[in-house]
């Protein structure tokens, strides 16, 4: 998961503990792991030298202190791998507020479809902005850059292909165009992610029946609202 992605999420997942979530509690540390591994991969990405540096430095005395604590594994490693905890940890939060709900079999309808959706939302996200874009872009940048040499190989006989083909192939290459990509993508998975989850947690309460229940007492309790002083004034007139 990438840098913006998980302090986004990480920081829904902090408000959603503080809301009594508490099944969430620990996942916003593996994502704060994940984010700062997903900092130095778009530092690196980018070119910036001195962030890229920096985060080399933090990795290597967070490595000094793992080694005094007998363990045989990099930080940037234990970084990286911790994004892999996220979805487990979220199937137990889900699991808890099954438990923890009254209605434990309208619970699991609801949750279970919430959750699939979500991941399934976030599988397609993640396909197309791992593979299908990423291979368009190379093959339509392929066929454009054929188009260009024999437009230009008509015209100029004596032109340096390999030079041409060189400076085009850097130009559909450059840095900032793919940290931009990184960061949309991670925009959107965010976007899927949460629409998807609520998509499927309001499918489910239709099918439990329950979103007609919520319905009905917002409704009642609006009605009831604006007689309850009425009501009050009458019994102490009374």
């Amino acid at each position: 998961m990438g840098a913006v992605s998980s302090i986004i999420f990480a920081k829904r997942n902090i408000d959603k503990t503080a809301n009594g979530d508490l099944g969430r509690a620990p996942i916003p540390v593996f994502q704060t792991l994940g984010a700062v591994a997903g900092v130095s991969t778009l530092a690196e990405t980018a070119g910036l030298t001195k962030t890229s540096k920096g985060m080399d430095s933090l990795f290597s005395k967070a490595d000094d202190l793992l080694k005094k604590a007998n363990i045989n594994k990099s930080s940037k490693a234990i970084c990286k791998s911790a994004s892999n905890m996220v979805n487990p940890l979220l199937c137990a939060a889900s699991a808890i507020r099954v438990m923890r709900d009254e209605d434990k079999g309208s619970a699991l309808v609801e949750e279970g479809l919430a959750m699939s959706s979500m991941f399934a939302g976030e599988a397609v996200v993640k396909h197309l902005r791992d593979k299908t874009i990423p291979n368009a872009i190379k093959k339509s940048s392929a066929n454009a850059l054929q188009a260009e040499l024999n437009s230009c190989k008509a015209a100029v006989k004596n032109i340096n292909l390999k030079g041409f083909k060189s400076a085009l192939a850097s130009a559909s290459s450059n840095k900032m165009v793919k940290v931009g990509g990184s960061i949309l993508g991670d925009l959107a998975l965010v976007g899927v992610s949460i629409l998807c989850f609520d998509l499927g947690k309001k499918l489910g309460r239709k099918i439990t029946g329950r979103e007609e229940k919520k319905q009905v007492g917002i409704v009642e309790s609006i009605i009831k609202q604006p007689t309850q002083p009425l009501v009050k004034s009458l019994a102490v007139k009374a």
